[in-house]
């Protein structure tokens, strides 16, 4: 999927610190790939190792053999990150421009395994990858299916909103202005991005699981790196799942039975009062039911009523428990609570502070 170059940057913001998950920046030369990992390292406070990869041999990325107690050991290579040493990104770049045998099975064993022969990556060490398209004028060779479906693609697309932005008080004014109304001569265009092929697999869904859990991504920056993981058909039929999901109101069974599962659900229909009203509309008539007084009896279904009381606006959580306590079988229950007690007073004293 096609993203512009302050989009990969919140991408990676994201992914590199926070998953193992390995980036692979796909786009033109001179668009700002290795500026972008550098960047992102500095904001990070990780340090950066760059090594492009078409210029290197074997040796080079192994290190060189020696004799330890008499067996043969390997050197660790210069630009080795140490145990030890403070996070670091590993830039491998002009991944796809390396044509002897022996240095692609090293680079994909170091990408895929975390480790380079007898050398293993420290955890809080990071891998980032580029390359330029086969539609990008360079000799370069194709990635295997493998290679291809253990990474995140992110294809960086020529865009000159995001170029003004970047350039603004690094760039002569001149030199912009020329840009802003001369757009077509920032970059030649290119199509790389549809010779860019990444399909959905069991492995894929582990990764975009790990993003989706664990990163903080806005709904479509989270569509751009799903894109660049299961594909773009894929991405788009997940997003549109994740849309609905949130479009449906969560039931009062699901509130009582576990709210942490749909407490994200929730949250994200704050705005939505009709979805909100609706749960709680669910909530009183499913415990207007005598018979289930006894559910608001067990702590943890009574603490999950509390929780998600507290996530309501307050007028409307004084408004819900106002429409329980009309039943007599809800009063007591609703009385052993000091949580709730404590929530709906100060609830109310705001309240009343606020109309003063």
């Amino acid at each position: 999927m096609a993203v512009d170059i302050r989009q990969a940057k919140k991408i990676l913001l994201e992914v590199v610190p926070k998953t193992k998950i390995v980036p692979m920046l796909w786009g033109a030369r001179g668009l700002g790939k290795s500026q972008l990992a550098d960047e992102v390292a500095c904001e990070l406070g990780y340090s950066l190792a760059v090594l492009r990869i078409g210029q290197m041999e074997v040796g080079d990325l192994i290190g060189l053999p020696l004799i330890v107690d008499g067996h043969t050991a390997w050197a660790r290579p210069c630009w080795w990150p140490q145990d030890e040493a403070q996070p670091t990104i590993v830039f491998l770049d002009e991944l796809n421009r390396v044509t002897e045998r022996s240095v692609v099975d090293a680079i994909m064993q170091f990408v895929l395994d975390r480790r380079l022969h007898t050398h293993v990556l420290a955890e809080q060490h990071r891998i980032v990858c580029a390359g330029n398209p086969p539609s990008d004028g360079y000799n370069v060779s194709d990635l295997d299916d493998a290679a291809m479906s253990r990474l995140m693609h992110l294809y960086i697309e020529n865009s000159v909103e995001s170029w003004m932005a970047w350039a603004d008080g690094k760039i002569s004014r001149d030199i912009m202005d020329f840009i802003a109304t001369n757009q077509n001569l920032l970059a030649p265009p290119d199509s790389g991005e549809s010779v860019i092929h990444v399909q959905p697999n069991h492995r894929a869904y582990q990764m975009l699981n790990e993003i989706y859990t664990n990163c903080d991504l806005d709904e479509t920056l989270l569509y751009y790196a799903a894109s660049g993981i299961i594909g773009k058909e894929a991405a788009v039929v997940f997003r549109k799942f994740l849309k609905e999901r949130y479009s449906r109101p969560v039931s009062a069974r699901d509130v009582l039975g576990g709210y942490e599962k749909v407490r994200d659900k929730v949250l994200a229909q704050k705005d939505r009062q009709d979805l909100i009203n609706a749960t709680v509309t669910d909530l009183v008539a499913y415990l207007s039911v005598p018979e289930r007084a006894f559910e608001l009896d067990d702590k943890q279904k009574m603490n999950n009523f509390v929780a998600f009381i507290r996530d309501l606006p307050r007028d409307l959580a004084v408004s819900l428990v106002s429409a329980l306590i009309k039943h007599e079988h809800l009063k007591f229950p609703l009385s052993k609570h000091d949580g709730l007690y404590d929530f709906l007073r100060i609830a109310v004293k705001r309240n009343i502070e606020e109309a003063v």
